[in-house]
């Protein structure tokens, strides 16, 4: 699925009229996969924050930490990516739940009004289960930190790896200009979950951290909030590894990639077929592979666009990788 409103009237969105298979597919989607709002104090069974080990290197500052609902579901915790051969000789993808890893990569983009930096998160898990629209294999989820020229968070970028579900929640630090027209500051509805519409950074030099904290089955990003301090307890580590260690996944005394390196799959998660969203979507967002976990990268690379909107016209405006044309798709002025 690959639906992205960042608060942006939806109606708006598709030209100004209401298209009804989009309307269908929308009601459809809704109806499945968006949850109750609940905050952190109503979740549900068992309760893991995953952090990264504390280092000096500013990939591990600037890690978020994931507060994980009914984390006792093996489907619901982090893990690590690993290849197979398959019964058919084909090489296969699942992800070991009992291996939590977290993946990243930095990029800088140039603004209109300065130069920028990128931190890019990225985290599996091993299904999202039966009963949901977004049911599939190995699926994913991305938190982009977006820095000023002073290391000071601008932004936060959430968007699972098939690119729906995109929240971008600015920070205190960005300029006011930058915010899209009407943009409202209070907490705010994105697909059926509540999240903040800006977070407070203090003026001073103090740590704060980015707390996910992620819905049971369907790892939506329930709640989002700066946290003064990582937990002392009750925390599982995340083993923090190159975004390039995903093109080099250990296979029977050899490497191979995590995302398919050729034919009509090129660039797509091994295993990730989304047959409910093929069955519902495809047809109207014009995309055989919607709802498919994706790599993010140049597409004369991976193979892919890591479109996050629905329109077929706005894939390349609304792609993920070139990032600050992706902002400007989406009404942010940086």
């Amino acid at each position: 699925m690959v639906l992205s409103v960042s608060r942006q009237n939806y109606y708006a969105k598709v030209g100004g009229r209401i298209n009804l298979p989009v309307l269908l597919g929308l009601l459809l989607l809704l109806s499945s996969c968006a949850g109750s709002y609940r905050g952190p104090d109503q979740l549900h069974g068992e309760l893991v924050t995953y952090q990264t080990t504390v280092d000096t290197s500013r990939a591990s500052h600037f890690a978020p930490l994931f507060l994980v609902e009914e984390n006792q579901s093996p489907y619901n915790r982090p893990g690590t990516p690993q290849l197979y051969q398959s019964g058919d000789g084909t090489t296969a993808a699942l992800v070991d739940p009992g291996q939590p890893t977290l993946y990243w990569q930095e990029t800088d983009f140039q603004g209109r009004f300065g130069a920028y930096h990128n931190f890019i998160y990225r985290l599996h898990f091993s299904e999202v289960p039966p009963g949901h629209l977004t049911s599939g294999k190995n699926v994913g989820l991305l938190v982009i930190v977006t820095l000023d020229s002073q290391d000071r968070p601008v932004l936060y970028t959430l968007v699972h790896t098939c690119g729906c579900y995109l929240a971008i929640i600015p920070t205190s630090h960005l300029p006011k200009h930058a915010f899209p027209e009407g943009w409202k500051t209070e907490a705010g509805d994105v697909y059926g979950e509540l999240l903040p519409g800006l977070l407070l950074l203090p003026a001073e030099d103090k740590p704060r951290h980015l707390l996910v904290t992620l819905r049971s089955e369907t790892h939506r990003a329930m709640d989002v909030r700066l946290v003064p301090s990582r937990p002392a307890s009750g925390s599982s580590s995340l083993t923090l590894q190159p975004m390039s260690a995903l093109e080099q996944l250990p296979l029977a005394g050899s490497t191979s990639s995590f995302f398919e390196d050729r034919g009509a799959r090129k660039g797509y998660v091994r295993n990730s077929h989304k047959l409910w969203e093929q069955l519902f979507m495809s047809w109207w967002a014009l995309d055989g592979k919607v709802g498919e976990d994706k790599a993010l990268g140049p597409p004369q690379e991976t193979g892919v666009v890591f479109y996050t909107s629905l329109k077929p016209w706005a894939r390349e405006a609304s792609n993920l990788w070139e990032f600050h044309d992706f902002l400007t798709y989406w009404g942010w002025s940086l």
